[in-house]
């Protein structure tokens, strides 16, 4: 049976955001998505294509590197096709305005999850540490994957170390490995991240910290979602919206925004159309996911001179974006943090959460978007 889909309004991503549903053939407009919006588009568009399906892109421009057209170049789609998450398909098809390229391989199922814990020997630190064990280990329960828990602290804790193993009681593997990231009176957190970076073994990992506890589904739900780097959706008790998934106007670490930042939370399920108007989204540290092959590097290393407190999140999604990575938000996943990092009492973030409800309202009631 063949099973096409058409992407022609921006609208109609959402056809293959689901992941349950597959198609044999998808086909892209190229004068309607451009950008990190052609990017997500064809990385989600990608994942519901099935062995020997295509992936093909119309009203394509075939001449030139000059400015003024809207559509898409053929030498810039080709180029997308040469990152490590499209290295399965292949150029099929050249026609005036049209490209074509086919899976050649079936897409390969995660072969178990690494969840990696930033930790410090802060003694409040260590006791929010075996909440967040036990939050992943009610999650395990859920799902059929294989699981690791790597652990980073500054120094190894003997007491720490036997309370998780009793808790795992061989659900799991349980390593520690021991950094200490201070120095010159700051803090290089990103190191941390990197050394659990090159220790974990399963190519899909989550990176998070100690305030982050997983909810019940979510290693259930990692399964089956496509990722390069994604953001789960977080929020603090009571519901309240955590700084997890971030449009900034620039990268630019030179240049000015008049525009402020915008919570992906407040867009809901159709976070993605500021991608249409330039915007770029990053990932607080607070936890992060990953599948290793189609990132193709350590992005915590390339950012490991960058101290907490000086935007290390930020200077990462300019890494990710500056390679083609798709940073995604996937609002499937959930957690809980046990911190804030706003002042909810401030009347900026009153406006926010009625900012946020009326957004969602003209969404729901708009199911076109923008088109």
């Amino acid at each position: 049976m063949t099973r096409k889909c058409s992407l022609r309004r921006q609208a109609d991503f959402l056809c293959v955001r689901d992941p349950a549903i597959s198609y044999n053939s998808v086909e892209l407009d190229a004068r309607r998505f451009s950008g990190a919006l052609l990017r997500l588009a064809l990385h989600w568009s990608a994942n519901t294509i099935e062995q020997g399906g295509t992936v093909s892109f119309s009203n394509v421009e075939e001449k030139g590197y000059g400015f003024g057209k809207r559509a898409v170049r053929r030498w810039q789609i080709q180029s997308l096709f040469r990152s490590p998450a499209l290295r399965d398909f292949e150029q099929v098809q050249q026609e005036p305005g049209r490209l074509c390229f086919r899976r050649k391989h079936k897409p390969i199922a995660a072969d178990g999850v690494s969840v990696c814990i930033v930790s410090s020997n802060d003694q409040r630190e260590l006791q929010k540490l075996l909440e967040c064990v036990d939050a992943i280990l009610t999650s395990a329960t859920k799902s059929e994957l294989p699981l690791e828990i790597v652990i980073c602290l500054t120094d190894i804790n003997a007491k720490v170390d036997a309370e998780v193993r009793k808790r795992t009681h061989g659900m799991c593997e349980v390593r520690f490995i021991q950094h200490d990231c201070g120095r010159d009176e700051q803090i290089y957190i990103a190191e941390k991240k990197a050394k659990l970076w090159d220790e974990a073994r399963y190519a899909l990992r989550v990176i998070m910290h100690t305030r982050i506890l997983l909810q019940e589904t979510f290693l259930e739900e990692i399964a089956r979602l496509p990722i390069q780097v994604a953001a789960p959706q977080v929020h603090l008790e009571g519901g309240l919206p955590y700084l997890d998934f971030v449009y900034l106007k620039t990268l630019d670490s030179a240049g000015t925004s008049r525009s402020a930042p915008l919570l992906g939370s407040v867009l809901g399920s159709r976070y993605f159309f500021p991608l249409a108007r330039g915007w770029t989204p990053y990932v607080d540290g607070g936890v992060c996911v990953f599948q290793r092959d189609k990132v193709g590097f350590n992005p915590y290393a390339a950012i490991s001179d960058v101290p907490w407190g000086e935007a290390e999140d930020v200077s990462m999604a300019r890494v990710l974006a500056a390679r083609g990575i798709v940073i995604d938000y996937l609002h499937e996943l959930s957690c809980t943090s046990s911190t804030s990092k706003f002042n909810y009492g401030h009347g900026a973030f009153r406006a926010l959460r009625a900012f946020r409800q009326r957004a969602r309202h003209l969404l729901h009631s708009n199911p076109i978007g923008i088109s």
